[in-house]
């Protein structure tokens, strides 16, 4: 992820693993610092992992002050730049955090502009 703006909780990043410019919502992990909660409570550290008989947790979780969420990709179509929405998560947001998605997808798209206008 390369994060290209980031207002508030709310980002315009690139995202290698989807190989897509995205506007995701980051949210406090409550998982955050937990790990040896974890382990005393009878999960095995094996690696990257903890592990209980049917599942595994990635020890990253544990690591990460927040986490995020896609609400939009931008792709690129023939006529420009079009937003596509992950279901209804922009409504979904409250109206302050809904003014702050209007203003990072704003500054997106103008990024994008200017990033065709260079080729």
């Amino acid at each position: 992820m390369k994060t290209i703006k980031r207002i508030d909780n709310i980002a315009f990043e690139w995202s290698d693993c989807n190989q897509k410019y995205q506007i995701i919502q980051f949210y406090p992990n409550d998982y955050y610092g937990e790990l040896e909660t974890y382990i005393k409570n009878g999960y095995k550290q094996e690696g990257d992992f903890l592990t209980k008989p049917g599942h595994s947790i990635s020890i990253s979780l544990f690591t990460k002050k927040e986490l995020n969420y896609v609400i939009a990709f931008l792709d690129k179509t023939s006529d420009g730049w079009e937003m596509r929405t992950v279901g209804a998560r922009p409504f979904n947001l409250l109206e302050d955090q809904f003014e702050t998605f209007h203003k990072v997808g704003k500054f997106a798209f103008a990024y994008l502009e200017d990033l065709a206008d260079e080729y």
